[in-house]
């Protein structure tokens, strides 16, 4: 007897810590679906594990990669035209591969000038191109280059001047000259002329590069038409090339673009 009435007293804890009915079960229950203010709860950073970052802070505009259950790494943008690379194992921001394109540089837009001084060269390109579309009123156009820091020279050039009918080469020059007497027989008349300027290894300090330039002209009055020139002077680092005039002046577009290293 006393046995069966501990066993039948002891019922109602035995339904209260029932698995499946029990107001345990529906306390614990209660208590898994309480939402958690990730704001407010949470003081640290919440690990990648939990569905975290693992950071308390994330730079702008950078790009994330995975890295496990860590903090993701960031690739920062670096140099403007990059792309991201991969290297077999991640991925990193380079230059696009492959050199050879043109990149404009800088754009000139002479208006009644008397000279356009072109020097937007730096070390990022060792070769340029110049392209100029350019109109003068009875003048003769020359060219003078600049190394490193100091002024346009005045002496070490020479040029070839093509004619309808004749060559003539032009040694120890003060300058290149790229109209011969164009327009010196129509006084006012405009000469219009468009002319490529090549510039190659022009960082080599030892050497002052290979530089070249041709030219067409035309005009009421009408001999040179065609001129190339170059440079044969000290070595040196080009820094400058001059589109100058013996009177007059300049109006038109002269474009500089740098050729990308391989």
């Amino acid at each position: 007897m006393s046995n069966s009435r501990n066993i039948a007293d002891s019922a109602p804890v035995i339904n209260f810590i029932d698995g499946v009915t029990s107001n345990i079960q529906t306390q614990l229950n209660a208590k898994a679906t309480s939402p958690v203010n990730l704001a407010s709860a949470v003081t640290s950073t919440l690990p990648v594990a939990n569905g975290g970052t693992g950071a308390a802070t994330l730079t702008a505009n950078n790009v994330l990669l995975g890295n496990g259950t860590s903090a993701p790494l960031a690739v920062a943008p670096s140099t403007s035209g990059n792309v991201l690379t991969s290297n077999g194992t991640t991925w990193q921001s380079t230059a696009p591969a492959g050199g050879g394109a043109w990149e404009l540089l800088a754009t000139y837009t002479p208006s009644s000038a008397s000279t356009v001084n072109v020097e937007a060269f730096s070390s990022t390109y060792d070769d340029y191109v110049i392209i100029g579309t350019l109109t003068s009123v009875s003048a003769i156009p020359r060219i003078r280059i600049k190394l490193g820091s100091g002024s346009y020279g005045t002496g070490g050039y020479s040029w070839n001047q093509l004619d309808y009918n004749s060559f003539n080469n032009n040694g120890a020059s003060t300058e290149i000259q790229m109209g011969g007497d164009i327009g010196s027989g129509s006084s006012g008349a405009s000469i219009k002329m468009s002319f490529i300027t090549n510039c190659f290894n022009v960082n080599d300090s030892t050497y002052h590069g290979v530089f070249g330039t041709t030219n067409n002209a035309t005009s009421y009055y009408m001999r040179g038409i065609a001129y190339s020139g170059y440079y044969y002077g000290a070595a040196g680092i080009l820094t400058g090339i001059q589109y100058s005039l013996n009177g007059g002046s300049y109006t038109g577009t002269v474009r500089i673009y740098g050729i990308k290293k391989a």
